[in-house]
C-alpha cells in the first residue's frame, strides 16, 4: 500500500496514574498492616503495664526506692508507647471512615476500647448504656470525636471514677451522652 495511517497516543499521564495507584495501594496495605500491628501490640502492653503497676505498689513498701524509680521509668515508656499506638489506631480508623456505615454503639465501643489502657492507668472505668436496635450511620469522623470526648473525661478524673456513655433514641433523634465524675 502506498498509504498508511499512524495513530499516536501520549500515555504519559496514564502511566503516571498507574504509578500513583500502585503507590496508594501500597499505602493502603501499610495502613491495614499498621492498624493490625497496633491492635496486636495493645494487648501485651496492657498486661505489662498492669504488672509494672503491681510491682510499683509492692516497691512502695520497701526501704530501697531504686526499684520503684526504675519501674516508674518503665511505666512512662509503656504509656508513651500506648499513646503512639492509640494515635495510630485512631488515624487508621478515620482514614476511610466517611464511607463506612456501622452501628453507633459499635463506633462508641471501638473508641472506648482504644482508650481502655489509658483509662485503666487513671483508675477510670466505663459504663455502657446502649438502647437496643440503634441505627446504622455513616461513621465519618465520629470515632475521632468520641475518642477526644473520652480522653477529656479521663483527664477530668485524675483520681479515678466512672465514665457513663449512653446511646438512645429519644423523640426520633439519636442521643449520645458522656457523663464523667470529674470537675
Amino acid at each position: 500500500p502506498d498509504r498508511a495511517i499512524a495513530l499516536l497516543e501520549d500515555t504519559t499521564a496514564l502511566a503516571e496514574l498507574d504509578q500513583q495507584l500502585a503507590h496508594l495501594e501500597r499505602l493502603a496495605a501499610l495502613g491495614k498492616f499498621s492498624a493490625g500491628l497496633a491492635h496486636e501490640l495493645n494487648n501485651p502492653l496492657d498486661g505489662i503495664l498492669r504488672y509494672v503497676n503491681l510491682a510499683i505498689r509492692l516497691c512502695d513498701k520497701l526501704d530501697d526506692k531504686r526499684p520503684a524509680e526504675y519501674l516508674l521509668q518503665a511505666r512512662r515508656g509503656i504509656m508513651r508507647m500506648i499513646r503512639i499506638i492509640t494515635e495510630l489506631l485512631e488515624f487508621s480508623r478515620t482514614s476511610d471512615a466517611g464511607l463506612v456505615e456501622d452501628r453507633i454503639d459499635h463506633i462508641i465501643d471501638e473508641a472506648l476500647n482504644s482508650l481502655e489502657p489509658r483509662a485503666t492507668e487513671a483508675s477510670v472505668s466505663f459504663r455502657r448504656q446502649f438502647a437496643p436496635n440503634l441505627p446504622f450511620i455513616r461513621a465519618g469522623n465520629l470515632f475521632q470525636v468520641f475518642c477526644n470526648i473520652i480522653r477529656n473525661a479521663i483527664e477530668a478524673m485524675p483520681t479515678g471514677g466512672t465514665l457513663t456513655v449512653t446511646a438512645e433514641i429519644a423523640d426520633e433523634n439519636l442521643r449520645i451522652s458522656f457523663a464523667d465524675e470529674g470537675h
